[in-house]
């Protein structure tokens, strides 16, 4: 009976899709950063992705960049995600 009730009560929570509401923005050269972006703040890695680093960058608003490099490639990704600050 408890395992019935308890079962009932639960409430189904959202699912992941991996997507985010996070802003892609188009990199304006792929060979440089513009210095709109700020200062650099931190560098990540990812265990899935070793040939890639996550450059963050945050600029005179707060707001947050973060720019794909690929050490392998010498290379940025063409975008770059933009976590905005409210």
């Amino acid at each position: 009976m408890t395992i019935v009730l308890l079962t009932l009560s639960c409430a189904k929570v959202g699912s992941v899709s991996g997507e985010g509401d996070l802003v892609s923005e188009a990199l304006p050269n792929v060979d440089s950063i513009p210095s709109k972006y700020g200062n650099l703040v931190s560098v990540s890695s990812v265990t899935e992705y070793p040939d890639w680093v996550q450059l963050w960058f945050q600029d005179e608003n707060g707001n947050i960049r973060m720019v794909r490099y690929s050490v392998r490639e010498n290379r940025f990704a063409k975008d770059c995600k933009l976590v905005t600050r409210k």
